[in-house]
């Protein structure tokens, strides 16, 4: 026989033998699987994994909305739970108090690019809108990742301020606004009305100037045809039968009598109050007074003070950090099936390197 036949076969797997070490090796296996198991099993239990935080925007309470009740009578300003609630969402989706809230709660000052690290934070944060048919979804919800439950808290606080404050000053603005709205109207109304009474008087002037000189010419005309008294009731003039239309449609002013004329000329010059000769003065005067007399805006202003807009502990939203709902981002039944699935592996990896040295040994 030759060398070749004689050297032994080590590089061959005795499947009977690998069987067997492994059950003489089970501890070994076991031990590996388990060890494995328990360091996932720690890795999931551990509290410092990102957690996708889930915030739902309820309005705020009836009790609280029915403070609004006086200024909104005032019609200077709406305020109701929805339209706080829809204009707080709007500042969520202007991103602008999300990224100011990430860089103060978040993002390290000294990081690099800490303001692109707020912005890419802030387009992450997802807004779902209401589905009216679905009661679990009845409101708008913000969902974000956090690395703890702590940070995702306080973020939240601090969004929940930012537009709180925001909107607050939003509305005052608007209120103050309106107001000065208001009173700019009022003012130019009263322009318009005085100019308005200014014109009434001068259309009176021009019209009682022209009334006098028309007097003027039919009583010199009265008197160059001697008619002292009204030659309108001499029945010779028009007969028995004339009625008033045919005289006034008919016949010449002069008619009248230059006696009554003049008279007439004489009571319009020595008129002391002409106003009371203009009708239309009456009504604007009583806009004028109405407006002078308006206090809606006084009002206004004392039912502004009342609601909460007015102080530090203005809400837009019902928000409370224990409402907050947390969600693991890790997957923990894969990570524990992994677990024990790489620690049976090393387990039998460990098992066929010392079986395969127990039989280089005993060659």
């Amino acid at each position: 026989m030759n060398q070749g036949e004689q050297r032994p076969q080590y590089d061959e797997i005795d499947l009977g033998d690998l069987l067997v070490g492994l059950w003489d090796g089970k501890w070994i296996l076991i031990g590996c699987t388990l060890a494995a198991f328990l360091i996932g099993l720690v890795y999931i239990v551990v509290p410092n994994h990102a957690q996708q935080a889930r915030v739902e925007i309820f309005p705020i309470s009836v009790n609280e909305a029915n403070k609004y009740a006086p200024l909104n009578q005032t019609e200077f300003i709406s305020t109701s739970r929805e339209r706080l609630v829809n204009d707080f969402v709007t500042e969520l989706q202007s991103r602008d108090i999300i990224v100011e809230a990430a860089r103060e709660v978040l993002i390290d000052p000294d990081a690099q690019a800490p303001e692109a690290s707020a912005v890419a934070f802030a387009n992450n944060v997802e807004l779902i809108a209401p589905v009216p048919d679905d009661a679990n979804r009845a409101h708008w919800t913000m969902t974000f990742s956090a690395a703890s439950q702590q940070s995702a808290k306080q973020l939240t606080t601090r969004i929940v301020e930012l537009g709180n404050a925001k909107l607050r000053s939003n509305l005052t603005q608007l209120f103050e606004q309106q107001l000065q709205f208001d009173l700019r109207s009022k003012q130019l109304r009263l322009e318009d009305l005085r100019e308005e009474r200014e014109n009434a008087l001068e259309d009176y002037t021009r019209r009682t100037e022209q009334r006098l000189a028309f007097l003027e010419e039919q009583a010199a005309l009265a008197r160059s045809q001697s008619l002292a008294q009204s030659a309108l009731l001499e029945g010779n003039t028009f007969g028995r039968n004339a009625t008033v239309t045919q005289i006034e449609a008919d016949v010449p002013y002069y008619f009248a009598g230059y006696v009554a004329i003049e008279k007439e000329i004489e009571m319009i010059e020595n008129r002391e109050n002409k106003e009371n000769f203009v009708p239309q003065l009456t009504e604007i005067d009583q806009n004028i007074r109405q407006i002078q007399q308006d206090r809606s805006a006084a009002r206004a202003r004392a039912a502004f003070a009342a609601t909460p807009l007015a102080t530090d502990q203005f809400a837009a939203v019902n928000y409370d950090p224990r409402d907050i709902q947390f969600t693991p981002t890790i997957r923990r039944s894969l990570i524990l099936v992994a677990s024990i699935m790489l620690g049976g592996f090393i387990g039998l990896m460990v098992l066929i390197m010392r079986n395969a040295l127990r039989n280089r040994k005993a060659a």
